[in-house]
């Protein structure tokens, strides 16, 4: 049994009509009209990401700053420990 790789797979996709894998038109113009400005945004104001350890969750105060933003509370169920998530582990 042959099992081609990702690149084959495509090209066969393609043949045989499938497009799942594939992004619509106008889906992509649609996600350069949402990032463009963004990109514009990073390179005019010389963005750069916060720095994080790595395995954590991410940067001190992220939770906070994604709640003042948009209102979202993390469930009180989900624990982060040791770069994992748990449910429900203390």
């Amino acid at each position: 049994m042959c099992n081609p790789d990702a690149s084959s797979r495509l090209i066969l996709d393609v043949l045989r009509g499938r497009s799942a894998s594939f992004v619509r038109s106008d889906e992509l113009i649609r996600a350069w009209e949402i990032f463009t400005p963004v990109l514009d945004q990073i390179e005019r104001e010389n963005v750069r990401p916060v720095k994080y350890r790595a395995g954590t969750r991410g940067p001190d105060g992220m939770d906070e700053w994604i709640n003042g933003k948009s209102g979202y509370v993390r469930n009180d169920d989900y624990r982060w420990h040791d770069g994992f998530l748990r449910k429900g582990s203390a």
